[in-house]
């Protein structure tokens, strides 16, 4: 597992205090062969087992903030119209946090502000 992570001095302003974390594990048959066991690692056991119905990417309220910290951390660069599946763990004001699964990744991705 890739993890990447960057603290409010990576971002253009750093008084929005922003963090975001972003953990990358390949898919396959060990040690993650679906989503629920890479949550069960990343979130926590009873996040695993409280995932409700995934909605696209494209669906995902803070997609193109999402998608540019994949592409400046991770590399990772979204697809146009992109329908892989998001399941949201918590999401606020001040807080985002998803899992996302990709057709060879489940990717870990939280932002947060205390500002």
């Amino acid at each position: 597992m890739k993890i990447f992570v960057a603290d409010q001095f990576e971002f253009p302003d750093s008084c929005t205090e922003e963090r975001v974390e972003i953990a990358v594990a390949r898919r396959g048959a060990f040690p993650f062969a679906e989503v629920a066991a890479f949550v069960g690692a990343r979130v926590s056991v009873d996040a695993s087992h409280e995932l409700g119905e995934p909605m696209p990417f494209q669906a995902v309220p803070a997609m193109a903030e999402v998608s540019s910290h994949l592409l400046m951390l991770a590399g990772i660069t979204i697809p146009a119209a992109c329908a892989w599946r998001v399941w949201r763990i918590r999401s606020g004001v001040d807080e985002v946090e998803l899992v996302i699964e990709a057709p060879e990744a489940f990717m870990h991705y939280k932002w947060s502000s205390s500002a």
